[in-house]
Formats: C-alpha cells, structure tokens, sequence
C-alpha cells in the first residue's frame, strides 16, 4: 500500500512539474558606504543585500498563461551593523494573455513603474525618486491588497493600479516613437498628502547617451524635476549624471557614477549624491543571477 501511494504521489509531483515553469532570480551587492546627514553625525558602514525572486507560472489550454511570485530578501540595517531577513514578502498572482496582464495582491503600482521619471539607483544602492505612492513591496508580510491591470500594443502602453484598503487609483499612458518614450500619469487620490498627484517624463537615447527627464506634482510637498544620462567612455565602463529639484524646499539634489561591467552580469559601481538632506556615497560590487 505505501509502494502505490508513493508511485501515485510521484506521479502527480512529476505531472506537475511538466505541467508548470517554477524560475529563480535574483542579486546580491555589497558595498562600503559614506553617510552623512544634514541633521546627526556621518557614519561609514558595509551595505549588504541579497534577493531571490520565485516565479511560478503554467500555460491554460486557450493559451493563457497564469502564475505567482514571492520574494525574499536579505538585507543590511545601515550603521546598525545588522542583517534583517522578513522571509518572504506578500505574495502577487497574474493572468496574462497577449498584450495584456492583471495582476492582484501585492501589484505593481503605476506611478512607481513608470519610465524615465527617477534617477534610478545612483551607485550600487542610493535610490532616488520624486514619486510617492503605493508600489510593489520587496520585504512586506502584509501590505495593502492592489490591482493592477498593464496593457501594451505596438509603440502604446497603459498601466493602471488600485489600491483597495485606501482607495486610490493609479494610472499611467506611455508612447515610444523615433526610440523616445513619452508618458503621463496621475492619481484620482485628493486628500492633502504629498502622494503625486500628477507626473510626466520622456527618455530614450540621444548622441549615445541615454537619458530621462522627469516631473512629479506631489501635492503638499509641491513640484518636482529630474533629469539624468548615462553614456559609455570606454569599453564596459559607463558614467552617469544626476540632478533633482524640489521647489517647495528649493532643495536641489545633485549625483554622479560610474560603472566597470565585469561580464557575467558582474560589476564593479561607485557614486555620490548630495541635497539638503546630506551627501551619501558607495563603492562596491553587485551580480545578478
């Protein structure tokens, strides 16, 4: 009786396996870091991150594909000198067919995805953005209950995204022609906060360089602008130039990097950015697997 019920059970495991795509992705970086703030001491610590992302996903018979993920997260607590692991965060389930894809849980907000309109990650771990709002959570157990809706036909893209405990509503439009992207988004939410309210950026690659030019209206905490490029001075190594401005402050946030590609998805990354807040600076290495 044990012999058939464990062929049995290794048959469904193995019919399962067939049936479905189980993928594991993820990074690691590390890096020595230079804080100091405006307002407290400056301190110098190791940064430190490891990620695996789990994507499940299985093919319907009408060709709709239908899947899962969850991520988890190793992380450092900055000059604490601590290393944080929440597990696995809240998990997003998706259902997509041609163009288009829902997603429901823990989705991806609209404003944070959209194109061109952050510096991005200035270094190997300062991340700076004028967006506020609700957005995918890498480390949360339990976060608000969204969804979202992404479409994309030819040069035209729509994302959409709600989030049901504070009901806010998301939503972007982007368009590429000539190898520039143009998009426009905005947020139905108007309470006085300093969520955005409203946001537009354009970016692609001009001369070699690729660039983004931002602007974000984040109601109580007023108007935002971004612009940034990157271009290549040599084989492998990559250079960027940062610059936000916030005029509610008159706070201007001004950044540089550089970057050595080691090959197999290695490399080598360094930068510095300054605003009223302070100067924050890295040096250190990160891999993608």
């Amino acid at each position: 009786m044990k012999k058939i019920l464990f062929a049995t059970t290794a048959l469904a495991l193995s019919a399962g396996a067939a049936a479905a795509d189980v993928s594991f992705t993820g990074f690691g970086r590390f890096a020595y870091v230079y804080d100091d703030p405006d307002a407290g001491d400056s301190s110098t610590y190791l940064e430190q991150r490891l990620q695996l992302d789990i994507l499940g996903t299985t093919e319907t018979d009408g060709g709709l594909t239908l899947g899962g993920k969850f991520r988890t997260r190793s992380y450092d607590d900055g000059d604490a000198n601590t290393t944080t692991n929440n597990g696995m965060n809240a998990g997003q389930m998706f259902v997509s067919a041609g163009g288009l894809k829902v997603e429901v849980g823990n989705v991806d907000g609209a404003l944070d995805n959209m194109s061109y309109i952050g510096l991005g990650t200035i270094g190997i771990s300062n991340f700076v953005s004028p967006i506020s709002s609700f957005a995918y959570s890498s480390t949360g157990t339990t976060v608000d209950t969204g969804v979202a809706a992404i479409y994309s036909m030819g040069a035209f893209g729509a994302h959409v995204s709600y989030d049901s405990n504070i009901d806010k509503t998301d939503a972007v439009l982007s368009f590429t022609t000539a190898g520039y992207t143009f998009s426009i988004g905005g947020s139905d939410y108007d309470d006085d906060s300093e969520w955005t309210k409203l946001a537009a950026s354009v970016g692609g690659e001009l001369a070699g360089v690729d660039f983004g030019l931002g602007y974000a209206n984040n109601g109580d905490a007023g108007d935002f602008y971004t612009a940034y490029g990157q271009f290549g001075i040599a084989a492998g190594t990559t250079i960027g130039a940062y610059l936000m401005y916030g005029d509610q402050d008159d706070n201007t946030g001004v950044g540089a990097d550089i970057k050595y590609d080691l090959g197999g998805g290695a490399a080598l990354k360094a930068g510095v950015y300054n605003d009223d807040d302070g100067t924050f600076a890295d040096a250190g290495v990160q891999f993608n697997f």
